[in-house]
């Protein structure tokens, strides 16, 4: 009896606690009668885990890629993958005809392994993402449907980074001949599971941490790549930009600014990096339309649907909750959902499972809300900050 009720106290409280940081995080910024549903996703063109073999030489030499769930589930999106997302989008419309749209937000270059060997570590490559698709087995027409995912309204991208990776810290330790990270190396993968640690919290995805975080001319490098780059990919620049890992501070949006990155994607706040150390950092709130010192506007994500993450029944659930408590602070409902939901290429169960509960989130928004828009970021934008 009493762990039944012990039970029911810490259920009641969690529910209270979520009500008021929801709350809390749509309080401020600017407000919109529309009801906007928009889709940000992170992490697409990156590499993450590079095929099941490798996951499985990875576990046999001892290495817990299977304990952290990106390295477990994440990759590059197959054509498989991508045609299975485009079509539960294609099974909805709203109101105006318009399909639930995702704004991919991109990884445009990865780690040219095999330059970076041949140079004894010695100095870091890259490669284009489009290079490292065409050497996937499951992925050689992925951007081809990438293109139609575009033209049919299901994908639309934006800048993540140039490569998703935190390249002084991770080419330090190959050359450090740390045994387990050579391994991941070997088999085309940016680290597994034990590169995990306390001075290395996201396992050298930080892009923009310490000790590039300190380095303007490095920024200035990488910035330039990386938007360059993404034009020559897709035709356009991106208006927009979501930091990796939401770990970034001043001199990185100093940067932006010169390569004309009005808006940066978010949480309601950043990791701001130590200047001195890796894996430390200062929390800095934001808010939707709140300036940077560079004169950037901060989009905050409110929502959140991420059910590999979650990994429980009431993903669904509590994404609706969010968006009835964005809506209510007449906010725009911006979804965090990272690409790994909806990666199978390593495990084809991930994808399946969570393309029911999208197709779900999809179908039970549309019943509550029949007005309202799915549109992109960078519609966003336009409808929030130049329409006025």
């Amino acid at each position: 009896m009493r762990k039944k009720l012990f039970s029911k106290i810490k259920t009641s409280l969690k529910n209270i606690k979520f009500i008021l940081k929801y709350n809390y995080i749509n309080l401020k910024g600017i407000k919109t009668v529309n009801k906007y549903v928009v889709f940000e996703s992170d992490d697409w063109g990156s590499i993450r885990t590079s095929s099941i073999e490798a996951y499985d030489i990875m576990i046999q030499q001892g290495d817990p890629i299977d304990s952290d769930l990106f390295t477990k589930y994440d990759a590059l999106a197959s054509e498989e993958d991508l045609k299975s997302l485009f079509s539960v989008l294609n099974s909805y419309k709203d109101l105006r005809g318009r399909h639930p749209i995702f704004t991919i937000n991109c990884s445009v270059a990865n780690p040219d392994f095999k330059r970076i060997k041949l140079n004894n570590f010695e100095q870091y490559y890259y490669e284009s993402f489009l290079n490292t698709l065409a050497s996937y087995p499951e992925h050689k027409n992925s951007f081809k449907l990438w293109k139609e995912g575009i033209e049919k309204g299901y994908i639309f991208p934006q800048l993540h980074c140039r490569e998703h990776l935190n390249i002084e810290r991770w080419m330090e330790d190959l050359r450090s001949s740390n045994k387990m990270l050579r391994l991941s190396f070997d088999n085309n993968m940016i680290s597994g599971g034990m590169a995990f640690s306390k001075d290395n919290k996201f396992a050298y995805m930080d892009a923009f941490g310490y000790p590039i975080a300190n380095s303007e001319e490095k920024l200035d490098e990488i910035l330039n790549d990386a938007v360059n780059l993404f034009e020559q990919i897709f035709g356009f620049r991106s208006i927009s930009f979501v930091p990796c890992c939401h770990v970034w501070n001043d001199k990185l949006e100093k940067t932006l600014k010169k390569y004309d990155i009005k808006y940066i994607q978010g949480a309601n706040h950043q990791l701001v990096p130590s200047k001195k150390k890796s894996g430390k950092f200062k929390r800095k709130r934001n808010y939707l339309g709140k300036k940077s010192k560079f004169g950037q506007t901060y989009l905050i994500r409110n929502c959140s649907f991420e059910p590999t993450l979650d990994n429980d029944n009431d993903v669904v659930e509590r994404c609706l909750k969010q968006i009835e408590i964005a809506f209510k602070h007449k906010k725009p409902a911006i979804i965090n959902t990272h690409r790994l939901n909806y990666i199978g290429y390593i495990h084809p169960e991930n994808r399946e499972k969570n393309l029911i509960k999208l197709a779900e989130l999809i179908e039970k928004i549309l019943d509550k809300w029949p007005d309202v828009e799915f549109i992109t970021t960078v519609e966003l934008i336009d409808r929030l900050f130049n329409n006025n």
